[in-house]
């Protein structure tokens, strides 16, 4: 975990196929921030200044984001609408 003062829209990529309909600018406000590895759980990331950031991860039937899917628009009713299975 790393400390990183961030606000604002970011591009996130969705790494498997089947939530690339997903990829798009998010809306970001935190001061913490986890370095993408690539582990299964990791199921998105954005990028500041060239590095890697953790911004969906899903582990045990849980989804933990670092973005704001409500700030987020039409995108971020999409991410909601797929983690809800509506």
């Amino acid at each position: 975990c790393k400390r990183s003062v961030h606000t604002g829209w970011n591009y996130v990529k969705f790494v498997e196929e089947e939530t690339s309909y997903l990829d798009g600018y998010y809306y970001f406000s935190h001061s913490y921030a986890i370095s993408w590895s690539g582990r299964k759980e990791e199921k998105a990331f954005y990028v500041v200044e060239g590095k890697k950031f953790v911004a969906v991860i899903n582990k045990n039937d849980k989804t933990g984001v670092q973005f704001h899917p409500e700030l987020s628009g039409k995108i971020g009713v999409k991410f909601v609408s797929r983690v809800l299975g509506l």
